[in-house]
């Protein structure tokens, strides 16, 4: 499932995860690699489904997941895209089945342990159980965060505040940044609840706008910032950006000239 070279021991894995960062390789060993057992998983694969039982937590070591909720009429929404160092299917704890799908956006390795040494483990090291409140926290921010981006905001802006929301951290401020790739259009529309055609349609606009650009198979955020401004409705400043990329004759300016990489199809592959 994986054509890299060779994979580091899982303890080198476990090492990095935010949930362990306080333990020593000692404690790791005993209380860790003990009780979880290494998995991959191939793109586009369904690690679990909403409905179902299930008795295990999962720890990301690599690659990324998308934790999504299908809706009554069919439609995918999708809660939040993990990144390695996450947990999730946590769930469980509280008992009863799932209540969200968790599925690969690319090849990932995961790490699984039982819902029952999960809890023994946070018992014998309080530091752990602490981590994992701390993850629990911040999964109910991002719940919230995507209710505040659905509820009130036109689509426009709610397609401004999520590109915002998963720039990297750690850049410069004012500096342009990549994201991820596999984030498609079908799946951040998922994350706003509205369909893909109309996703396209205002992220063409944030690129005329000059807020986005295409970077071969990836998007470029050219002004985060900006980004935000649009999200919260700060119309001056729109007004002030959008300016700036007109041209002599009243027409937007292009970020540059269009490319079969550049096109607004090729990223979706």
């Amino acid at each position: 499932m994986d054509s890299g070279g060779p994979r580091p021991p899982k303890l080198w894995y476990l090492k990095l995860n935010r949930l362990f960062r306080s333990l020593s390789d000692e404690d790791l060993h005993r209380w860790v690699d003990r009780i979880t057992v290494a998995m991959d998983y191939p793109r586009h694969c369904v690690i679990y489904m909403a409905e179902e039982p299930g008795d295990h937590v999962f720890l990301l070591k690599r690659g990324r997941v998308r934790l999504y909720h299908v809706t009554d009429d069919g439609r995918e929404l999708t809660l939040a895209v993990l990144e390695p160092g996450d947990v999730f299917g946590e769930e469980v704890l509280a008992g009863g089945p799932r209540r969200t799908f968790a599925e690969t956006l690319e090849p990932a390795h995961v790490c699984r342990l039982r819902g029952d040494d999960f809890v023994e483990l946070m018992r014998g090291r309080p530091e752990v159980a602490i981590e994992a409140l701390r993850l629990i926290a911040g999964h109910s921010m991002r719940a919230q965060a995507q209710v505040e981006r659905v509820a009130g905001r036109s689509v426009a802006q709610r397609v401004a505040g999520l590109l915002a929301e998963l720039a990297p951290g750690g850049v410069r401020p004012g500096a342009p940044v990549d994201l991820a790739p596999g984030l498609t259009h079908a799946t951040m529309a998922s994350m706003l609840g509205t369909a893909r055609q109309t996703f396209t349609t205002e992220m063409g606009r944030l690129v005329r706008l000059g807020y986005v650009a295409r970077a071969g198979r990836r998007l470029r955020l050219l002004d985060v910032e900006g980004l935000r401004a649009f999200a919260r409705g700060e119309t001056d400043r729109i007004r002030q950006n959008a300016d700036r990329r007109r041209g002599p004759n009243g027409a937007y300016l292009d970020e540059r000239p269009a490319t079969p990489a550049a096109r607004p199809h090729a990223h979706e592959a």
